[in-house]
């Protein structure tokens, strides 16, 4: 049952053009190809996944063609990579046909699982740069409310001492006037009395 579509798999996956995303959603595909519903499919096919994904293959892509040296390496690596993945899917093939039903059971729990998952985390469902933009604006609105917060906090600390310079130079000023009108009359008096 497996045998042709593990051979389509590892032909795509030594192809020129092949993805890390492609090898994996295929070879999964080869083992779960007869249930109704992938995991490994669903999980590839979130917004949230597939635009991470896409964002770091342009990278990845780039670095390539920008430079001789990492595109050389990664050819490499990914021919050894492709060819071991290849060598691993036909090896397992008699232990992956044995265990097609766990598999299948484990795979049913699977979706469950996620299906919560997308309930919980909405933002799966969101593209990657979605979800850094409300990040980013979640971000500036917690700093603005805590720079606003420490500012009226601020604020209120100065008016506060403000208040209270005041109330003390009032104070000082009233005692002051009183000293010095004692010691006027007191001067007055002094002088009355002697005149």
């Amino acid at each position: 049952m497996f045998r042709h579509r593990t051979q389509f798999c590892i032909q795509y996956v030594s192809g020129p053009q092949w993805r890390w995303r492609h090898v994996y959603v295929y070879i999964y595909t080869c083992i779960c190809s007869s249930f109704p519903q992938s995991v490994v499919t669903r999980i590839t096919s979130l917004p949230l996944v597939s635009s991470t994904y896409d964002a770091c293959s342009a990278v990845y892509n780039y670095a390539k063609e920008t430079f001789p040296y990492i595109n050389t390496a990664c050819n490499v690596a990914e021919m050894v990579a492709a060819v071991a993945l290849g060598s691993a899917v036909g090896g397992a093939q008699p232990i992956l046909n044995h265990l097609e039903p766990q598999i299948s059971v484990a795979n049913q729990y699977a979706c469950k699982g996620l299906d919560k998952l997308e309930e919980t985390i909405p933002c799966l469902n969101q593209p990657a740069h979605q979800v850094i933009e409300e990040g980013v604006v979640l971000a500036k609105t917690v700093v603005g409310s805590t720079v606003a917060t420490a500012k009226d906090a601020a604020n209120g600390a100065r008016d506060l001492v403000v208040h209270r310079v005041t109330a003390a130079v009032d104070l000082t000023k009233d005692i002051l006037q009183d000293g010095v009108g004692l010691t006027k009359s007191v001067v007055e008096a002094t002088v009355q009395t002697a005149l």
